[in-house]
């Protein structure tokens, strides 16, 4: 599995982009979105909207929580901490119509997706 992290690493370096799978099927609503922008917003919303990642901010403006509705159609909110004090603690990169999320998100309960946002577009990670 390392020398897996370390290939995709040296495709990262290289400019490589990780291959694009169609979401997977789900016995969710269905209205899953290949691409999300960014918001910001002062309070976690009830509901995330599709294909919006809300970027929750202090009154410092600082992003300290993304929220998102799984991309593959259940459903679930995805709450990812943004502060750097939290483990694992995710970076927002790009522009608000092109988000990127670093690292993966990798979901160890219901649906057990797996993804990159990466320029607005999830890229689907391939397990053995």
């Amino acid at each position: 599995m390392l020398k897996r992290f370390f290939w995709w690493l040296a495709g990262l370096f290289a400019g490589e982009s990780p291959q694009v799978r169609p979401a997977p099927t789900s016995s969710g609503s269905g209205d899953h979105c290949a691409r999300y922008v960014a918001r910001s917003d002062a309070d976690v919303p009830d509901q995330p909207a599709a294909g919006v990642l809300h970027l929750i901010a202090d009154g410092s403006g600082n992003h300290w929580l993304a929220v998102m509705r799984c991309p593959c159609g259940c459903g679930a909110m995805i709450q990812l901490p943004m502060s750097p004090p939290a483990r694992p603690c995710w970076h927002f990169r790009g522009t608000m119509q092109a988000p990127s999320l670093w690292p993966s998100v990798r979901r160890k309960a219901g649906c057990r997706s797996h993804f990159i946002v990466r320029g607005g577009a999830v890229l689907w990670c391939q397990e053995d």
